[in-house]
C-alpha cells in the first residue's frame, strides 16, 4: 500500500473549503440552480421546466454560477471560457 502525499489531505480539505465557500457566496438564483442540478441530476432544461422559468435563464444562471466557483478554485475548464461558442451538454 502506498502512503499518501505529505500535506494532501490538507490541500483537499483546502480545495473543498474553498468550494463550499464559492458557492456559499453565489447569488441565490445560480446556487439553487446549481443545487438542483447536482443534487437532482436534472438537466438546465428539466430545472427550466419544472421553475417555470426560460431554458436560457437557467443556463446562464448555472453558466455564471460554474464560472464563480471555477474562478473561486483557479481553475477554468475550456467550455467556460468566455470565447467558447457553447455550453455543456444537455
Amino acid at each position: 500500500m502506498t502512503e499518501p502525499e505529505p500535506g494532501a489531505g490538507s490541500a483537499a480539505n483546502e480545495t473543498t473549503a474553498q468550494a463550499i465557500a464559492a458557492v456559499a457566496a453565489l447569488p441565490i438564483d445560480q446556487r439553487k440552480v446549481l443545487t438542483v442540478a447536482v443534487a437532482s441530476d436534472l438537466t438546465y432544461v428539466e430545472i427550466a421546466e419544472q421553475g417555470g422559468f426560460e431554458q436560457s435563464t437557467v443556463l446562464s444562471w448555472m453558466r455564471g454560477g460554474l464560472h464563480a466557483i471555477a474562478q473561486a478554485l483557479d481553475s477554468t475548464p475550456g467550455w467556460l471560457d468566455d470565447d467558447a461558442e457553447q455550453g455543456p451538454e444537455q
